[in-house]
């Protein structure tokens, strides 16, 4: 008899035990839903009150993305850590723990958890794109367009990647391969002002600082402000009077 009811109550317990986890599994897919729709003051409202019982370490991680985007930067490290301790081979728990790193001024930690991150997955284009732009933000530009010339190679339809890697190149004066990721920007995102306005910069980078009235840097100014963007106002009256 006492045998029986100990196995009764294993039974009980794992019952119990799957009960939770599927609750965990609703709770989950319920804040997927909420993030779709970039509701993250709904996903904290779900999910915040069950943080300390929770043993999904997705639904977890998705509550700390939530507070990172609404800025609770302290709160987001916490959810991180704590869906790391529930899953340490999920590349997406240190990439996200990453991120809240560098938006806390910590770079070194940040790159710890890039690191890590990639150390799981080398699929994930933004991965290196993520490093890159911390190394970059770190003077590190040499490592960063490494890392932007691996995302390269696995996206070419994402700006960013060619936008951060022209940066890197000006910022290590090399104007030609500047020129040309900016102009490649230009063909695949024809509206991003900010391409139009750099183009306008490497033109004159070129030149002495007193140069003025190029046509090309000219034209490039001009369509930036045409789409939007004030920064190129200014430049534009100093370099070419308009």
């Amino acid at each position: 008899m006492r045998t029986f009811t100990y196995l009764m109550g294993l039974l009980a317990t794992a019952i119990l035990f799957s009960a939770c986890q599927n609750t965990d599994e609703q709770f989950a897919t319920k804040a997927r839903e909420l993030l779709a729709k970039q509701d993250y003051n709904a996903v904290v409202t779900l999910l915040a009150p069950r943080k300390a019982a929770l043993q999904d370490a997705d639904a977890v991680n998705m509550l700390g993305f939530a507070y990172m985007e609404l800025r609770q930067t302290d709160s987001a490290m916490s959810c991180f850590n704590q869906a790391i301790k529930l899953n340490n081979q999920n590349y997406k728990y240190f990439y996200n723990r990453g991120n809240a790193f560098w938006q806390m001024g910590m770079p070194e930690e940040a790159l710890k958890d890039f690191d890590r991150a990639l150390e799981l997955d080398q699929t994930v284009y933004e991965l290196y794109l993520n490093r890159g732009a911390m190394l970059a933000a770190m003077g590190r530009h040499k490592e960063a367009i490494a890392d932007f010339n691996r995302a390269a190679d696995m996206n070419k339809s994402d700006r960013n990647i060619f936008f951060n890697r022209a940066q890197s190149h000006l910022a290590l004066k090399e104007f030609d391969k500047a020129a040309e990721d900016l102009q490649y920007c230009t063909e695949i995102a024809p509206d991003f002002a900010r391409a139009y306005y750099m183009l306008g910069l490497v033109v004159y980078a070129r030149l002495p600082e007193t140069a003025k009235n190029d046509p090309q840097g000219c034209e490039y100014l001009q369509k930036a402000v045409s789409l939007g963007m004030p920064e190129a106002r200014d430049l534009l009256y100093e370099k070419c009077g308009q």
